[in-house]
C-alpha cells in the first residue's frame, strides 16, 4: 500500500472478483494508526464513502508492484 502511495496517479479500480473481507485492525495490526494517517495524507477520499474501495485499490496496486519486482529476499531488500 505504501508503495502505491508513491505514485501520484490514483490506483486503477481492482476488477478482481470480491472475496474475503478483512477487518482493518486485523490487517494492519499495531501499525493501523500510522498507515491510516499515511492514507489520509495521500488521499482526498479518506473518510468519504469510497474510502474503503480506494484503500483496497492501493493495496492491490502495491501487491501487484511487489509481485512483479520481488522474486527473492534480496529483491525485497533492494526496495528498502
Amino acid at each position: 500500500m505504501l508503495i502505491s502511495f508513491e505514485d501520484p496517479d490514483p490506483p486503477a479500480t481492482d476488477a478482481g472478483k470480491p472475496s474475503l473481507t478483512i477487518n482493518r485492525t486485523t490487517l494492519f495490526g499495531e501499525l493501523e494508526p500510522f498507515l491510516m494517517s499515511a492514507y489520509a495524507l495521500r488521499s482526498k477520499a479518506a473518510g468519504g464513502p469510497n474510502a474503503g474501495k480506494e484503500l483496497a485499490n492501493h493495496i492491490a496496486r502495491g501487491a501487484a508492484f511487489l509481485n512483479v519486482r520481488v522474486q527473492s529476499l534480496t529483491d525485497l531488500l533492494a526496495l528498502v
